[in-house]
């Protein structure tokens, strides 16, 4: 199957709001439109602002074009951000040019504004977005980062994408799309499958081994996740000293050098001193771990922070079983402050599930009948 993926997806109601305006205007009408917008550049050192249609339309557009804006910004599209809505109607074909030059509506484009299930599950084939509502309905809740390399390797099997910069760039206009269909949902900074979502993907016409094989997977996630929990329970249940050599042995893990736990008194805070190689310079890191079930105040950071020339440290780190207050968030970065690094309890478990520290990988085989291996050409046969 080879992809349809438009660079710049719109989300679907921005594109069926378009389908609407665009039914009936000629493609020439459209693209002067376009072609106006986008030849205003501005400088580095006087930019375009287009984040205000009603100011910048009838400023900057004029008869027919700025007549057109109006239209699609009334329609709740601005009209600087409809390139991607362009290729997107074209590609499906859901809007086309009749031997006139007037754009016409097709069925396929009366069907997608209608939600007909057969149209729309189509579209989210060709634009690889089943592809990725079902990575994150297994590796979810996570980071959007880690739904990217199993993603791009399907895009760049079924398209012409292949620049990482440009998988990018298609990657988070695919992610806005589900979030404005509600297909999936965020949480601070993790992303997890909707019911709408999951529904979505069990409504799907895909063959029976494929349905299967995306029940084992979000089985082995649902398995992993309950593993997850139990590692964390048990590191918040450990002895303190134990816990400060968990995390020694993480460090050694992740390439640190001279890991040192400190003496369990009189370390001023520090629990874990570490050196770590940033290209050609070798740099001191500090370490306070924190057992506990309450956030993390500022106050310990604060401590922290006031300890590092003690270890002629230039960085320090918390590691939490817990999580960190608001206040020691927003201070942990704070401009001309040395910077500490926050790692709570979640953060934690995902590092040592990386570095197998207190979990064992286990190998399971899945097996694919190969129809292919079947097909041999009977003039084989006969030799």
């Amino acid at each position: 199957m080879q992809l349809l993926v438009t660079p710049l997806l719109p989300t679907y109601a921005e594109a069926k709001n378009l389908l609407a305006v665009w039914d009936g205007l000629s493609r020439a009408s459209v693209l002067s439109m376009r072609s106006s917008i986008t030849g205003q550049t501005g400088t580095p050192q006087n930019p375009i602002n287009w984040t205000t249609p009603d100011e910048w339309i009838d400023e900057r557009l004029v008869g027919d074009d700025a007549k057109l804006a109006n239209k699609i910004w009334k329609a709740g599209v601005n009209p600087r951000h409809t390139h991607g809505a362009y290729f997107f109607l074209e590609r499906h074909e859901l809007l086309k040019a009749d031997s006139s030059g007037l754009y016409r509506m097709t069925d396929s484009g009366r069907l997608f504004i209608e939600n007909d299930p057969m149209t729309m599950q189509r579209i989210d084939e060709l634009q690889g977005l089943y592809a990725l509502l079902d990575v994150v309905s297994v590796r979810a809740p996570a980071k959007s980062g880690a739904f990217f390399d199993e993603w791009a390797n399907f895009v760049k099997a079924g398209s012409n994408y292949k620049r990482l910069n440009s998988l990018k760039a298609v990657f988070r206009y695919a992610l806005v799309n589900l979030l404005d269909r509600g297909l999936i949902e965020r949480k601070g900074s993790s992303y997890s499958i909707t019911q709408n979502g999951a529904a979505h993907l069990d409504n799907r016409t895909v063959p029976s081994e494929a349905k299967a094989q995306r029940s084992i997977a979000t089985s082995v996630q649902i398995y992993n996740e309950e593993q997850k929990k139990l590692l964390l329970d048990k590191v918040a249940s450990m002895e303190p000293y134990r816990f400060e050599h968990l995390v020694k042995e993480l460090l050694d893990a992740m390439d640190y050098e001279d890991v040192v736990v400190t003496k369990q008194s009189g370390d001023g805070g520090v629990d874990v001193v570490a050196k770590f190689q940033f290209g050609i310079t070798e740099v001191t890191e500090v370490v306070q771990v924190k057992r506990q079930t309450a956030n993390v105040g500022r106050q310990v950071l604060d401590g922290l922070r006031g300890s590092l020339h003690r270890f002629g440290a230039i960085r320090a780190t918390i590691i939490t079983t817990s999580g960190f207050a608001k206040a020691c968030v927003s201070e942990a970065l704070a401009q001309g402050a040395a910077p500490i690094s926050l790692i709570d309890g979640g953060r934690l478990v995902e590092l040592l599930c990386k570095y197998r520290i207190g979990v064992r990988e286990q190998h399971l085989t899945l097996l694919d009948f190969d129809e292919t291996y079947f097909d041999v050409p009977e003039e084989e046969i006969a030799e």
